[in-house]
């Protein structure tokens, strides 16, 4: 997404599967890691979500203001708490960033089709 600044942003996608008797805990460690990290410099969002197909899969969600607002949330002390919270409750860890180019609405997706379809089309020709 690109912020109101016009800078482009970061996503974060954490994959956790947590031990069976462990998910309570884990999530309400994880609910408390979410006050803390919506407070820090650049975090536009961070949520909790439990997957509905798998039981004892959570995933965590952040979006930041840019690249740079992600690595430094990388180097706090709430993050390694995660990390820590993830080694002694979980089995699986799994982390995914992304920087997000561009977004738009519907007629922004549609036009880019168009574009691609367009693309392919003289390149056949």
């Amino acid at each position: 997404m690109t912020s109101i600044s016009g800078k482009k942003t970061a996503n974060v996608f954490i994959k956790i599967t947590v031990k069976k008797y462990k998910k309570e805990e884990f999530i309400e460690s994880m609910l408390i890691y979410k006050a803390n990290i919506s407070k820090q410099p650049g975090c536009m969002s961070f949520e909790v979500y439990q997957n509905a197909d798998e039981d004892n899969s959570c995933h965590l969600l952040s979006e930041w203001e840019s690249v740079l607002a992600m690595e430094e949330h990388f180097k706090t002390h709430e993050f390694e708490l995660l990390l820590g919270a993830s080694k002694v409750l979980g089995n699986k860890f799994e982390i995914e960033t992304n920087e997000v180019l561009h977004t738009g609405d519907l007629d922004w997706a549609r036009r880019k089709t168009r574009s691609r379809m367009n693309t392919r089309k003289n390149t056949m020709q």
